[in-house]
């Protein structure tokens, strides 16, 4: 008996070595397995977050009497996995004045209902505005300024700011806008 109890005494380290190799392993394995379903996890949580992408396709100004009316095509994109909605439209007016200090106004958007533009195909984009998850709205959006505000002033940017339900903001920003004017104001001019 005493020669199998040195036998199994001599063979224990090395069973004791193997079960610590064998459970290293499978602790390795795990942690990459669990540090994959994080990181999947992660990118699910990320695709979740409410954003929002605006784009600019057109922008006019058209001054009418002691106003400036600003008219933007937008569209608006929601490439998140939760729905979402725009809950206002700013434009801010980045100017100098004449004394060249900087300044920015922010004008938020009017229900202008401008006939100039009812041959187009977009309609207005109305506050509140449902963007559903993976989906895109388009619509004009109008801004009327008091022309004395910018009166002797140089505008360097016109950035459009949209907030969501959720409090977040996407901007896009423009240096040039067009101005508009209908051929029957050229007429009568």
């Amino acid at each position: 008996m005493s020669d199998q109890s040195s036998d199994f005494l001599k063979w224990m380290p090395f069973a004791a070595a193997v079960a610590a190799w064998v459970a290293a392993i499978f602790a390795y394995l795990t942690a990459r397995r669990s540090g994959r379903a994080l990181r999947l996890a992660e990118q699910q949580e990320a695709r979740r977050r409410p954003v929002l992408v605006l784009y600019l396709l057109r922008g006019y100004l058209r001054r009418v009497d002691e106003d400036r009316i600003y008219m933007f095509l937008l569209s608006v994109s929601n490439p998140s996995d939760s729905n979402n909605a725009i809950a206002q439209i700013d434009l801010r007016i980045e100017y100098r004045t004449a004394s060249n200090f900087l300044a920015a106004v922010d004008v938020p958007s009017v229900s202008q209902d401008d006939e100039m533009f009812r041959q187009d195909n977009h309609s207005r984009l109305e506050i509140p505005i449902r963007v559903d998850a993976h989906h895109t709205v388009a619509g004009w959006v109008f801004f009327r300024v008091k022309k004395a505000l910018l009166e002797d002033c140089t505008v360097d940017a016109y950035v459009i700011v949209a907030t969501d339900s959720h409090g977040e903001r996407a901007s896009i920003e423009t240096a040039l806008v067009h101005e508009f004017v209908h051929e029957a104001e050229i007429k009568t001019s």
